[in-house]
């Protein structure tokens, strides 16, 4: 494995867990910042909607395909929610399993982002080894 290799790899996987965490290894801390708010806020206020009921693998299975892809937020959801059971009708629940579907797919499109910055840096970098080498 290559270093550039363990880099994305890391970040990738950075930016899973912990939303935004992926584009700090980049020295983009207020994009970093931007995606975490927005993500994690997203993902809370779909918990909020669904009275913490909206992470269910048993219950839900289909929306946690989208909402695991939120990382870390999604795991602790699983974790701290998963003896809560629906007992009355929740008027909200709709909303806020969308809510947190949501969030998990925008993570998604961060790590996309993520990867598209560690392209053009590779590229970068190629270009400018191989401008190095040309010098006469």
């Amino acid at each position: 494995m290559t270093p550039e290799h363990a880099r994305i790899s890391i970040a990738l996987f950075l930016g899973w867990l912990i939303p935004g965490l992926g584009h700090c290894v980049y020295g983009r801390r207020a994009k970093a910042l931007f995606y975490f708010g927005l993500i994690v806020f997203t993902f809370a206020f779909g918990l909020v909607l669904g009275e913490w009921r909206d992470v269910n693998v048993e219950k839900f299975r289909l929306y946690l395909l989208a909402q695991i892809w939120a990382g870390g937020p999604a795991l602790a959801a699983l974790l701290l929610t998963r003896d809560l059971r629906i007992t009355q009708d929740l008027p909200f629940l709709d909303a806020g399993l969308l809510f947190t579907a949501v969030a998990g797919l925008l993570n998604v499109v961060v790590l996309v982002d993520l990867y598209e910055v560690h392209r053009k840096v590779k590229e970068k970098l190629a270009g400018a080894a191989g401008a190095g080498g040309t010098q006469s």
